[in-house]
């Protein structure tokens, strides 16, 4: 069983400015794979697996067009898997064709590494998190 926790953050400015880079980057890997898995079954009739993407991702982070692209790897997986879940949600036709994300009506999450190794709580109020370091929290 997979445990999921929620909690209310809040970040300094520092930590949201990291945070929004995320949030962007994150959607920019959404809908840049959007993109590309639309060009693939216009052209070539087939569908781009997650595996694809995730290799795909791993040259696209090694372009220097794309240098900015500084999010760890962990979070930038996070979209490719919603994408193939809608995609795959779709073709069962339950749910309708993936949209792309946009910046101003996006929900602004994005996924963290949170292994036990990775995530420590510190008192009751404040965790370490990975990247970011010490955030106040409400949970």
């Amino acid at each position: 069983m997979v445990k999921t926790y929620k909690y209310r953050i809040y970040p300094n400015k520092k930590q949201q400015m990291i945070i929004d880079k995320g949030i962007d980057d994150c959607r920019f890997v959404y809908n840049y794979f959007l993109r590309e898995s639309m060009l693939e079954y216009q052209n070539n009739k087939k569908r781009l697996s997650k595996y694809t993407m995730f290799n795909m991702l791993t040259q696209l982070k090694k372009q220097d067009e794309y240098n900015w692209l500084t999010t760890n790897s962990v979070s930038l997986r996070e979209p490719i898997e919603n994408l193939s879940n809608a995609y795959n949600a779709f073709l069962k036709g339950t749910r309708n064709f993936p949209k792309f994300k946009k910046k101003k009506t996006h929900d602004g999450s994005f996924g963290l590494n949170t292994s036990p190794k990775s995530t420590y709580y510190i008192s009751y109020n404040e965790m370490q998190l990975t990247a970011i370091g010490r955030v106040k929290c409400k949970g």
